[in-house]
């Protein structure tokens, strides 16, 4: 598990801007691609997809470490283990997410996408009865 040292966590307002920008494009690019190698070319294994996007990131982010873009602290058992859970939701999300953009329209996956973090804050509010701060809300809306 790769955690960002503290002064890799420290940037200025430039490298946040530019960050937030990457983000948005390459999850864009991201969704489009992966729609054009499902539905386009019928490529039947989004299992297969998803490891191969693991790999990439997994060595992106280590060759990034080595040049020294990123600061990594280094791998710990003890903290993967803490984290396990955590991963396997979100490879599970991104497995159902890949079915579901094989078989719908980009911009239905996109907006439905989207709506997730809206379904999460009605979860809280029903089923643990936790009420989200008005700045979380006006975020999500």
């Amino acid at each position: 598990v790769y955690l960002p040292s503290a002064e890799a966590m420290a940037s200025t307002p430039a490298k946040k801007v530019i960050s937030a920008v990457t983000y948005g494009v390459s999850s864009i690019l991201l969704v489009m691609a992966n729609k054009r190698i499902l539905y386009t070319y019928k490529f039947g294994s989004p299992v297969v997809l998803l490891t191969l996007h693991l790999i990439c990131s997994l060595f992106l982010l280590e060759a990034w470490n080595q040049i020294g873009l990123l600061g990594l602290r280094p791998f710990k058992w003890k903290v993967a283990l803490k984290m396990m859970p955590l991963c396997v939701m979100f490879v599970l999300n991104i497995l159902i997410s890949f079915f579901a953009l094989s078989r719908t329209s980009i911009p239905m996956f996109t907006t439905l996408r989207r709506m997730t973090a809206i379904f999460v804050l009605i979860g809280q509010w029903q089923v643990l009865g936790m009420t989200p701060s008005r700045t979380v809300i006006k975020c999500v809306f």
